[in-house]
């Protein structure tokens, strides 16, 4: 009898490449002007294989078909009318369809001074080649108040 075993239950080439996955985030307190599209910077991040950070979102570097993930902490100082919108953009261009959020309505600003609200969605997409993924914002507000993003990160994991 033989003090030892062979296991055969994992190819000689594990633990296998793992799929690309990016995660950028910003933390910082940035004015949002009013009739304005902007893409969020990022400046933080945390990139895995198979991807580059821009500093305004996420380049996937192979086709393939992705998970993209946005969260956006936003704040509206009232009173007024506060419109925003978001989407995940694709190499600086339009947002992609199913990817857009928007928030609008009346802050009276009497209960509370500041209005918080979180903007997210996931959407999964597939690209042809080098793809860069941005959170792009559009602020429509009106009134005497200001609005800023508090909190922002974009996820993106390739799929297939």
């Amino acid at each position: 009898m033989s003090d030892s075993f062979e296991c055969r239950a994992f190819p000689p080439n594990f633990p296998p490449q793992l799929p690309m996955h990016g995660f950028v985030f910003a933390d910082a307190d940035l004015p949002l002007p009013r009739g304005t599209r902007i893409n969020v910077p990022f400046a933080n991040p945390l990139l895995l294989s198979g991807a580059t950070s821009t500093g305004a979102g996420i380049t996937v570097l192979e086709a393939g078909i992705y998970r993209v993930q946005y969260d956006l902490t936003l704040t509206f100082d009232g009173p007024g009318n506060y419109d925003f919108g978001v989407g995940i953009s694709t190499n600086g261009l339009t947002n992609l369809t199913a990817s857009t959020a928007r928030r609008a309505g009346e802050f009276s600003g009497v209960t509370s001074p500041t209005m918080v609200d979180q903007l997210n969605k996931t959407v999964i997409v597939q690209v042809a080649g080098p793809t860069t993924f941005s959170v792009v914002v559009t602020n429509n507000s009106t009134g005497a108040g200001s609005e800023r993003i508090q909190l922002a990160s974009l996820s993106v994991t390739q799929i297939v």
